[in-house]
């Protein structure tokens, strides 16, 4: 068995299922002997617990799901997992990848559950096939050298999808594992055959985008039938964005003619109702027994914010500080730019100032999820000139003062100008 103590006690594993199974166990720590038990007591502290493989990958999925620390632990238990991983059956890589994906944790053994999946995923059914695809996109394994066969088992399958199923696939997934021209052909002219089932056109809709912008040649070539499909999809989804901007302006002019009272009722039924959906940089939520994208405590811990203006707290605090006394540059907030919507935007200079906040990155690490660095390389295809700014250098700057400095040292030397008159 497993046994998890680490300086806070025991991580509580044992508490979820202590039934012992005969299926996959691992011999990973010694037996602890009735004397150690006994001091370990004596000295306040619980004694090592043992706990089988299939109950540690239920605890992860259940902490998955939820996207709840604490994270160092779960890294640390993840690893002793990936120790032993031979004992591992395919079944159980493919819930360990999901636990990964949706902690956002990016182990470096990670790409050893490819190498152990190789000869298995044609024999997944399409739905836990699409999953795990989704889950390899998201950890940036897409490039290993090991998720080729997940490749090319996701491309036979596509003519066989069902409506459901494709519906399922992330673009993130299209860009990451499809990402040659026969596959992506062959991804569009599925969506164009599956169309009465593409309800949220929005991962169509990136693909149609990092089509024209990354492989014009394909672009190009593509059929009259399957850009005239794509065309109407990108003609609907801005039709709809545009009424809902409407709608949220009538609600917006309604709720400054309420009284203080019913404003308060009516922001609190927001606030409960707010829903965090798959956004140009992180997670989603959706259909629990179909997504693989859940809300993660990151985004529900941050503070208040407008979130009819800004996209986080972070967003909102740069967005003080850029147009503010210090630096005065007049900027827009949420500038849709296609399918994607940009934290600020310089219009005249083509510059976007994108807040990123943790959730744009593996837990515990610098390094940027797939899909905001996908983000970032789409934005600068189009022309952009990016200013990143990471959650945690931010937070380390003390004052405004600061803050602005920060700003003025990143900002390109065409906005020195305006900057300079104030």
């Amino acid at each position: 068995g497993l046994d998890f103590v680490g300086p806070g006690g025991s991580l509580g594993v044992h508490a979820l299922g202590g039934r012992g199974s005969s299926v996959g166990e691992l011999d990973v720590a010694t037996t602890a002997t009735a004397l150690a038990a006994a001091e370990e007591e004596a000295r306040g502290r619980r004694p090592p617990q043992k706990c089988s493989l299939p109950t540690t990958l239920r605890f992860l999925q259940a902490m998955a799901k939820v996207q709840a620390g604490p994270y160092t632990a779960l890294r640390s238990l993840m690893s002793r997992v990936l120790e032993q991983l031979q004992e591992l059956r395919p079944h159980q890589c493919f819930f360990l990848l999901q636990a990964m994906s949706r902690l956002r944790i990016k182990h470096q053994k990670s790409q050893l559950l490819l190498q152990r999946m190789s000869l298995a995923w044609r024999t997944l059914p399409h739905k836990k096939l699409i999953k795990a695809a989704n889950a390899v996109a998201k950890l940036d394994l897409g490039s290993h050298l090991w998720a080729k066969p997940l490749k090319l088992a996701l491309v036979r399958t596509l003519p066989q999808l069902s409506g459901k199923h494709f519906a399922n696939v992330k673009a993130i997934t299209v860009m990451e594992l499809l990402d040659d021209a026969e596959s992506i052909t062959a991804y569009l002219v599925r969506a164009e055959e599956l169309k009465a089932y593409v309800a949220y056109s929005r991962h169509l809709r990136m693909v149609e985008l990092h089509t024209h912008l990354v492989h014009p040649e394909l672009w190009a070539s593509l059929d009259e039938r399957i850009r005239l499909f794509l065309e109407q999809v990108r003609t609907a989804a801005e039709q709809s964005s545009a009424g809902e901007a409407l709608a949220e302006q009538h609600r917006r002019g309604r709720r400054r003619r309420s009284p203080p009272s019913s404003r308060r009722r009516e922001a609190g039924v927001a606030e409960e109702g707010e829903g965090v959906g798959e956004s140009d940089g992180g997670g989603g939520s959706g259909d629990e027994s179909d997504s693989d994208d859940d809300v993660s405590d990151d985004e529900l811990s941050t503070p208040a914010f407008d979130r009819s203006r800004f996209t986080s707290a972070l967003h909102e605090d740069i967005s003080r500080i850029l147009g503010g006394p210090d630096l005065g540059v007049e900027h827009s907030n949420k500038l849709a730019a296609g399918p994607l919507t940009v934290d600020m935007c310089h219009v005249p200079t083509m510059t976007v100032v994108e807040a990123a906040p943790a959730w744009q990155f593996y837990v515990r690490s610098p390094v940027v999820t797939a899909l905001a660095r996908r983000r970032q390389e789409l934005l600068r295809a189009m022309g952009f000139k990016i200013v990143r700014v990471p959650y945690h250098r931010w937070e380390a700057l003390g004052s405004d003062e600061a803050k602005a400095e920060f700003l003025r040292v990143k900002l390109p030397k065409e906005l020195l100008p305006s900057m300079a008159l104030r």
